[in-house]
């Protein structure tokens, strides 16, 4: 059995950046995710056989600043560096600060691909970076779905080690809205179409979060958006679209139980429509002690399809918000994400004192 990790303390969110299918700022998909705006329609120039065989138009939602026939690494980078200077804009950073940037992105080889994204992704980011703050680094973290959570909660570790970056810029960039992808959803009967209630509706997007501190962002004036204050995270090595019993996922739902005390909390995730994770979500919240039927649980992909590796930073920044804006309803959110390579994660947030 995967061993779970945790890890508690207090770290600032001071900004965040988000390009999604129903907004291209923070600001603008939180507020559609929030209103319930969807972006979910027929996806231009993507097709998928019929019962009869014949093409019909796939379902989805995609980022309409990027062009169709931009596919790949060069798709992904475009989304993330609108997300990335926009959350260092807010943030305030400048060239002063030494950053890391840690970020979720899709496996080394999904939906079968030959060729690995992952120097490309690394260059690239690099290069954006280098004109936004001062010295940086950057930590793929190729695992999927619950990626960004997992950078998260890394990032409380790279802040207090020795010698500590200023700060930690935290994210996920991904989009199932390319060929390959859609082909290995559809011929694994993974992707929603036709007549059938259950499936992935392919989505995109990128997010990133500002991560520091509490005593360094108060030293430079920085704003305090929230707050983390606990995580946890294992490995579930049940083979993807297999029943799952949430062993894993109760162990890490129980790991930041603690922290979660209001009982008007509120919890985020990636359930996207597929029956066997909402079956584990299931089996795990009878494990969670803090879940009773009343909690709201929000669900970004209603809106904007699955977002891949992006989900938990955009899972993420909406709790963020939410908590600062007031409209979560209590003063704690959960955020929890499962990838099909394994990882299980969960995050607690707490509104920042005197936050708005």
């Amino acid at each position: 059995m995967s061993e779970v990790v945790t890890w508690r303390g207090k770290l600032a969110i001071t900004g965040i950046g988000l390009v999604t299918p129903v907004g291209l700022s923070a600001a603008a998909s939180t507020a559609a995710l929030r209103a319930g705006i969807s972006r979910i329609g027929d996806l231009p120039g993507f097709t998928v056989p019929n019962a009869a065989g014949e093409p019909q138009p796939a379902t989805g939602a995609e980022v309409p600043v990027v062009p169709g026939n931009r596919q790949g690494p060069a798709r992904l980078l475009r989304l993330a560096e609108q997300a990335l200077r926009e959350a260092v804009g807010d943030a305030r950073l400048s060239q002063k600060q030494r950053c890391a940037l840690l970020v979720g992105t899709p496996g080394p080889n999904p939906a079968r691909r030959t060729l690995s994204y992952s120097a490309v992704l690394s260059q690239g980011l690099e290069r954006v970076l280098a004109g936004l703050v001062g010295a940086s680094r950057v930590q793929l973290f190729e695992t999927g779905r619950a990626s960004a959570l997992q950078a998260l909660r890394m990032a409380a570790n790279v802040l207090t080690m020795e010698n500590p970056p200023d700060a930690a810029i935290v994210g996920g960039v991904d989009s199932l809205i390319n060929p390959l992808t859609m082909r290995f959803l559809q011929s694994s009967g993974r992707l929603r179409e036709g007549r059938k209630s259950t499936g992935i509706l392919p989505g995109e997007g990128a997010g990133f979060l500002v991560v520091e501190t509490p005593e360094r962002a108060a030293r430079r004036g920085a704003a305090i958006l929230a707050t983390v204050e606990a995580a946890a995270g294992g490995v579930d090595l049940t083979p993807a679209n297999k029943p799952n019993r949430a062993v894993v996922l109760g162990r890490v739902l129980r790991g930041i139980a603690d922290k979660l005390t209001d009982p008007a909390m509120l919890i985020i995730s990636d359930l996207n429509g597929e029956r066997h994770r909402a079956y584990e979500w299931m089996f795990a919240s009878t494990r969670a002690p803090f879940f009773h039927s009343g909690t709201p649980h929000w669900l970004p992909s209603e809106s904007i399809g699955d977002a891949g590796a992006a989900t938990g930073a955009i899972d993420s920044a909406w709790a963020v918000t939410a908590l600062r804006r007031g409209y979560a309803g209590g003063s704690e959110a959960l955020v929890w994400g499962a990838s099909d390579e394994g990882p299980r994660e969960a995050i607690v947030f707490k509104r920042a004192m005197g936050g708005s």
